[in-house]
């Protein structure tokens, strides 16, 4: 009896399970198909149109268009006027109820439309761009545009094609649009011309006393400094008249004292006075050569002679000056860069060559480059001075290394084109020199090989604007060099008391300076000149001649080659490439 129970029960739970079985996909296929209708309700395209028509009335026919339920919240009021063609049931219903700040819940089988919350937002679609960057910085655009999506955007970039893709709403991507259009344009562009010259003046002192044997030895004490001398004699008996010019010229010679002519004639040609005879007068320090030429012409009568000096003072020019430190930058200026602007109706060259004819000016350099608008343009033009640094790492050794110190010009130009012709420019320079070089030695004692270098360096940082084509100037790094020479009559120099008088010392100083010419002018567009654009359209590129090859020309025959020419040949190549015997 047992036993008919359990088989009872058994077969009952089989049964119950085969329904289940059959049931549930039943059940689940029923679901899908009413989610798969309503979902297709929502795409249905509606073609139709309403003026000034109740939103009630816009949703009826909505709804017997997508042969769908709609229901509608008392809160949702107004008129409608649109005219919607085939389009999606869903793209219909979201733009004409989002004018009326509402929206729609869609059930399985119906569409319930309610009012929007006042602070809700809108729901904005979002729309992918792709910007292509042709003239500005990716990166910087990239930044720019980062920091303009909204906390929903996204942004990414390709630098290897200067691409940059973002998905943002639609406001935000119009708004980017006109930021990109305006950022990524062409750049005017600068070109920056630099002169930099070394400016040379020399000054000498000379003592270089000198003994002479004459007849007539010089006076002794200070010389006269006369400024201006006339004799006037009349002679009836002579019939010869003198006329006579001085020609003056300022120099520095080591020689005698001044000597002014005398009275007499120096030079006498049977019996008169030589006409091509030519005075010499010495001087100390900086004394003054003339050259006199006179003519003789015989008048009747009396002859009357008149004669005028003008000399400068012998002590002038000949004071010794006071001394300096050799190698040090200027007392006076203190090494101060100076800066100056020259207006574009004055003549750069003009300037330059009334520098090189006045002074001892060299061109150290001449460079250009051309940089983009607010970009800096370095120009460096040093002598790289090696020496040795130690680096200390724990309680180890310590590791020395070789470093490197620019020395010379180190010149930063940034622009800024501005409006009206008008240029600001950020200039930074820097000019230093070497004075010395010390030994230094590490802990232990170890002397370095290399010393380190002592840098006398001037740096200004500065900003000014100017107009297009001007020119500024810097100078004041100025730098005295100062050297010295004795030069003596062995023996006789070392006398007492009159030693003295056998030495010969010499004392030259040499002022260098160095001065910037910097020049800015705007470049909108790099073109070829006239002068440029004449030469290119004159100059002939002939195109390389491709000439036929060997098989081409037909010095091969067709016909088949050997296999023991081929065997042959390799075994010659083999020879040639072989290594020579030691």
């Amino acid at each position: 009896m047992n036993e008919r129970i359990k088989m009872y029960h058994r077969n009952y739970i089989c049964v119950l399970l085969a329904i289940s079985l059959f049931v549930s996909p039943l059940t689940v296929g029923a679901e899908q198909t009413i989610l798969k209708s309503g979902r297709e309700k929502l795409k249905t395209r509606v073609t139709l149109s309403w003026v000034e028509k109740p939103i009630e009335t816009v949703l009826m026919d909505l709804a017997e268009a997508a042969n769908i339920d709609i229901i509608k919240s008392p809160t949702v009021t107004g008129t409608v006027t649109a005219k919607v063609t085939d389009v999606p049931l869903e793209e219909a219903l979201t733009n004409i109820l989002a004018v009326h700040n509402s929206t729609y819940i869609a059930t399985e089988n119906m569409i319930r439309v309610i009012q929007l919350p006042v602070t809700a937002p809108l729901k904005e679609p979002q729309i992918t761009r792709i910007y292509k960057i042709t003239y500005a910085d990716p990166n910087q655009v990239f930044i720019a545009l980062d920091d303009f999506k909204s906390g929903k955007g996204e942004i990414a970039i390709i630098k290897g094609t200067s691409h940059i893709i973002v998905t943002d709403q639609e406001h935000k991507i119009k708004a980017m649009d006109e930021l990109v259009e305006r950022i990524d344009q062409m750049t005017p562009q600068v070109l920056i011309e630099v002169r930099i010259y070394d400016v040379t003046t020399r000054e000498g002192f000379e003592l270089d006393p000198r003994w002479h044997l004459s007849n007539k030895p010089y006076p002794m004490g200070p010389m006269p400094t006369p400024d201006e001398i006339k004799t006037i004699q009349t002679s009836p008996e002579s019939t010869y008249s003198k006329q006579k010019r001085t020609d003056m010229t300022w120099m520095q010679v080591a020689g005698e004292r001044p000597v002014y002519p005398p009275t007499d004639p120096p030079a006498w040609v049977d019996g008169y006075p030589d006409p091509n005879h030519v005075w010499f007068a010495g001087g100390d320090t900086a004394p003054v050569t003339e050259r006199i030429e006179e003519q003789w012409t015989q008048e009747p009568g009396g002859t009357r002679i008149e004669k005028t000096y003008s000399n400068p003072s012998p002590f002038m020019y000949g004071r010794r000056r006071d001394d300096f430190i050799g190698g040090s930058f200027d007392r006076y200026s203190g090494g101060t860069l100076h800066i100056s602007l020259l207006d574009d109706a004055i003549d750069l060259n003009f300037v330059l060559s009334v520098l090189h004819s006045q002074v001892d000016a060299r061109l150290l350099a001449n460079p250009r480059i051309l940089v983009l608008d607010n970009e800096t343009a370095d120009f460096e033009i040093v002598r790289e001075t090696p020496y040795r640094e130690f680096q200390q790492v724990g309680r180890l050794d310590p590791i020395s290394y070789t470093a490197f110190k620019n020395i010379g010009v180190d010149l930063k130009v940034t622009p800024h084109i501005a409006r009206d012709g008008m240029l600001r420019l950020h200039v930074v320079p820097q000019f230093s020199t070497l004075v010395s070089q010390v030994p230094t030695a590490t802990a232990d004692g170890f002397v370095n090989t290399l010393p380190a270098p002592i840098v006398d360096a001037r740096r200004v940082d500065t900003k000014t604007m100017i107009r297009d084509g001007q020119t500024i100037v810097l100078g004041g790094l100025r730098k005295r060099e100062v050297s010295k020479g004795i030069s003596k009559v062995p023996v006789l120099s070392d006398m007492p008391l009159i030693g003295g008088l056998f030495k010969s010392e010499t004392e030259s100083k040499v002022i260098k300076e160095l001065v910037v010419f910097i020049t800015a002018r705007i470049v909108t567009e790099p073109t070829f000149s006239k002068r440029e654009q004449q030469l290119y359209s004159e100059t002939k590129f002939e195109p390389p001649k491709i000439e036929k090859t060997r098989i081409e020309k037909g010095e091969f025959d067709s016909t088949k080659t050997e296999e023991s020419e081929i065997t042959d040949s390799l075994d010659l190549l083999l020879k040639k490439l072989e290594a020579p015997e030691e």
